[in-house]
């Protein structure tokens, strides 16, 4: 599977429930980081409402 393809989006998708469960529960700083980023990067409207919702607790 290559960066960019369809496919490639549909899989990190699927990975979105999971990393708002990192975002919101994990205590290291550096996992949270990464999975705020990844989330960023899928940017589909579940995944950038949860991104919004952290940073608003920040």
């Amino acid at each position: 599977m290559q960066i960019g393809t369809p496919e490639a989006l549909e899989a990190a998708k699927d990975a979105v429930p999971a990393l708002m469960q990192v975002l919101q529960n994990d205590q290291n700083w550096d996992v949270r980081w990464n999975a705020e980023w990844a989330l960023k990067k899928i940017g589909t409207p579940d995944a950038l409402k949860t991104v919004e919702e952290y940073q608003s607790r920040q």
